[in-house]
This record gives structure tokens, C-alpha cells and sequence, in this order.
């Protein structure tokens, strides 16, 4: 029990003695389920990219905030995912290529996870106005505004993602602040938007 529990504190880097023996066909099956997935989920946002680009009427503040939702997941599939799957699948040990692709998550995870987040907090604050405010709505709400707020998202998670390379533990409270904060947002919007509708 005592080594089990250092297993854990110590982000499993111990040895696997006590191990279920479920555990590397989870990771095994988790792992190729994913690398499955990637291509599906790659494809479907580049469908999403090119219908709102070839078609300039969908060039609306909306489309600005899914563009950018879409881009961001777009991102997670090409680099998240088969980081995580080659944290999963390399044997864990102390050695620096296991610490550079944990440091490499970390920041990634940070990065396009929080810009996701943010924009669908966004998308959904986007809806509320256009259901609450529809008359004022294209004043609100201009394509030059969500432009800015969807680059307000990546450039404050880019120096989110930098300064949690020095400061892990302060990045873990302000990311579950921020976690927090737009699953409230999000809540509050999509009550008002049920009372509304």
C-alpha cells in the first residue's frame, strides 16, 4: 500500500509492481481509439474551416468565435492528442525525453484547451446577445469586436502556457479560476437563453 501510494505522489515515475493488470490494455485501447479518432475529428474541423471561408455569408461575428473554436480543435488533434498518446505509450522513467514531452502537454494542454474553453464560453455570451438584444445586436456584436476577443483568448493563453513553464503551481490555481469562471459564464447564459426562448 505504502509503495502504491508513492506511485502516486510521484506521477507514477516508480515501478509498476502493484499495478492492476488492466491498466496497458486501457492505455493500449485509449491509445489507438484515439490515433483512430484524429483523423475523423481533423477532417471534420477542416470541413468546418473551408465551408465558412468559401462562403462569404457566413462571415458573421458567430462564424469569427466558431473559427476560432474550430482552429483550436483543429490544433488539439494535431499536437495534443499524439503528445498524450506518447506519454501513454513510453515506458515512464525519469530520463528528460519523458520530462520535455510532460513539459510539451503542459503547455499545449494550457494553450488550445483554454482557448477551446474560452470560446465556447464566448459563443455562448454571442448567443445570449443575439437572442436578448436582437434589434442591437449588429451593433453589439461586430466582426471587428469578435476578432479581437477571440485573439484576446490566444494571446492570453500563450502567456499562460510560457509562464507555466516556471510556475506550475500558480498556473493550476489561476487555470481552475479560469475553468471556474467560464463554466459559470456559460451556465448563467444558457439559463437566460432557455428563460428567453
Amino acid at each position: 500500500m505504502a509503495n502504491s501510494t508513492v506511485d502516486i505522489m510521484s506521477g507514477g515515475l516508480e515501478s509498476d509492481e502493484e499495478s492492476s493488470p488492466f491498466e496497458t490494455p486501457v492505455i493500449i485501447l485509449n491509445s489507438v481509439l484515439n490515433a483512430l479518432l484524429i483523423p475523423i475529428c481533423i477532417a471534420g474541423n477542416v470541413l468546418v474551416l473551408a465551408a465558412i471561408w468559401r462562403n462569404p455569408s457566413l462571415h458573421t461575428p458567430s462564424t469569427i468565435l466558431l473559427c476560432s473554436l474550430a482552429v483550436s480543435d483543429l490544433f488539439v488533434r494535431f499536437l495534443v492528442l499524439p503528445v498524450n498518446i506518447a506519454i501513454a505509450l513510453i515506458p515512464l522513467s525519469r530520463d528528460g525525453y519523458l520530462s520535455c514531452l510532460s513539459q510539451a502537454r503542459i503547455f499545449l494542454n494550457i494553450q488550445l484547451c483554454g482557448v477551446s474553453l474560452e470560446t465556447m464560453t464566448a459563443i455562448s455570451v454571442d448567443r445570449y446577445l443575439a437572442l436578448r438584444y436582437h434589434m442591437r445586436y449588429p451593433n453589439l456584436m461586430t466582426s471587428k469586436r469578435a476578432t479581437y476577443v477571440a485573439a484576446t483568448f490566444w494571446c492570453k493563453n500563450v502567456i499562460l502556457s510560457l509562464i507555466s513553464i516556471w510556475k506550475k503551481n500558480t498556473i493550476l490555481l489561476v487555470a481552475v479560476v479560469f475553468v471556474a469562471l467560464c463554466l459559470f459564464i456559460s451556465s448563467i447564459t444558457y439559463s437566460a437563453i432557455y428563460r428567453i426562448i
